[in-house]
């Protein structure tokens, strides 16, 4: 895959990603400012179906992709059992989460919120299994086009909600319409395009031979989703929705930034050009993560820096006065943001050369890190607890999982990082000198800088 053919790719679903965040950033903006109870309630919902997705999952869309990638013959077969897999777990997901919100007591407000949202969060993985199709052809474009389409019609809906006051209740189905429509239009537009010659199997449920490695997917999914979710369930459980409100909208401006590049240029453009590189060799697969590795650190330092400065202006301007209290934690996830660069960038490297056990056992320290740490953290210190809870974890995950696979499968290069170190310091030098007399103009100039330097040593250069 040459570099403008994976520019135009990853631009495709960057724009139907920013198109989605966009939308969902706005209502929740707007919910924000009339109902700060409601939001924190959505945010909660958001945190509680991200869990019951990652489960629902299985890691059966890395899996797919990873399968419709090495090879094209068969995948109606493949696409017809995980389809079939994820509405039988979908169904009993959506009964126990229903008794489990009896069993604890849930009013019908948040009742309806979660279960509207996880009914969302089920479509959209039934979606995702047909994109998969798409992106092992190199159609994103293609796909972002379906997925800005059903996503504008759902943000009309939530807008017409917020319009004419008709609550979060009403608001959440947003999420069920665009899901629902994202399905639709991936249904169509594979069997339009042919990408699915046959969907019928009437065999056992898993691949036959695939079940131990769909096993470890599952669990590399379930402990992922594990450590960079439960502070939202610590936080409703020990704190007021106040404090879910201010951790939801400090990890909501971050992972904007983080799921653009984690979910959409890494693993829906990046992992399938890995998966082929896995097969041609060690030296293809090392080559293709110096060549992008370096990249993820350069544009990861620049979100950084946005957040760390910018962030404590710009999330109140978004959120009004009242999330004030959310600045301290959005600084501390600021470096975060770079971590899960990194983190999923190495976890579909060894994805792609099939170490999904060496990849389970890795993920089980930030696991038990996250419940360690969170139930010391989050009960005194609320969402500030929660933020360094998360970045903690993420810093533990780097640690292994970087040295591991650059033991296994030498990358890094310190001397190709040169303009992250000059770049860097360049902004803090004109950060340092500016920010006494105007903090908001100097982290503007200051970034300014660091992108001239990084452009100066050319962002596709080796750094030499």
């Amino acid at each position: 895959m040459g570099t403008k053919n994976f520019l135009a790719r990853a631009m495709a679903l960057s724009a139907s990603k920013g198109i989605q965040d966009g939308f969902i950033s706005l209502l929740l903006l707007w919910l924000a400012r009339t109902d700060q109870s409601g939001y924190g309630l959505f945010m909660f919902g958001i945190g509680v179906a991200a869990m019951i997705r990652s489960v629902l999952a299985l890691g059966l869309d890395q899996y797919s992709l990873r399968e419709f990638s090495f090879s094209l013959q068969g995948r109606g077969e493949v696409l017809a059992r995980i389809v079939r897999i994820k509405i039988i777990l979908g169904g009993l997901i959506l009964a126990g989460l229903a008794l489990f919100g009896f069993l604890k007591g849930w009013n019908n407000t948040q009742s309806v919120v979660v279960l509207a949202i996880a009914v969302g969060q089920v479509m959209d993985g039934l979606a995702e299994s047909f994109f998969n199709l798409f992106r092992a052809e190199g159609r994103q474009v293609r796909e972002g086009g379906f997925r800005a389409g059903a996503n504008l019609v759902g943000a009309l809906y939530g807008a017409a909600c917020l319009l004419l006051g008709l609550g979060v209740t009403r608001l959440v189905f947003f999420l069920v319409i665009c899901n629902g429509l994202k399905l639709l239009v991936a249904v169509v537009g594979a069997r339009r395009l042919k990408l699915t010659p046959t969907l019928t199997n009437r065999g056992g449920l898993l691949p036959a031979g695939q079940a131990a490695h769909i096993l470890l997917f599952a669990g590399v999914s379930v402990l992922g989703s594990f450590y960079n979710y439960i502070q939202i369930f610590l936080l409703k459980q020990f704190q007021p929705l106040s404090e879910v409100a201010f951790y939801g909208a400090a990890y909501d401006l971050t992972s904007g930034f983080s799921g653009l590049v984690s979910q959409i240029i890494i693993g829906a453009v990046l992992f399938p050009s890995l998966v082929a590189a896995a097969d041609q060799g060690k030296e293809q697969l090392a080559g293709r993560l110096r060549e992008y590795f370096r990249q993820l650190i350069i544009y990861g330092m620049g979100v950084v820096f946005f957040l760390g400065t910018l962030g404590g202006w710009f999330l109140p301007l978004l959120y009004g006065s009242p999330f004030q209290a959310a600045v301290l934690p959005l600084k501390i996830l600021a470096p975060a943001t770079l971590l899960s660069f990194v983190n999923n960038m190495a976890i579909y490297a060894f994805m792609a050369m099939r170490q999904e056990r060496r990849l389970l056992l890795f993920h089980l320290v930030p696991a038990g890190v996250s419940l360690l740490l969170g139930l010391l953290l989050i009960p005194v210190a609320g969402a500030v607890g929660a933020a360094g809870n998360l970045l903690a974890c993420r810093f533990v995950m780097t640690v292994i999982i970087i040295s591991q696979l650059h033991r296994h499968l030498p990358f890094i290069k310190l001397k190709a990082l040169k303009p992250v170190f000059v770049g860097g310091l360049a902004w803090g030098g004109v950060y340092f000198v500016l920010g006494k007399v105007q903090p908001v103009l100097a982290a503007i100039v200051a970034l300014i800088v660091y992108g001239l330097v990084v452009r100066y040593y050319g962002v596709r250069g080796n750094g030499d």
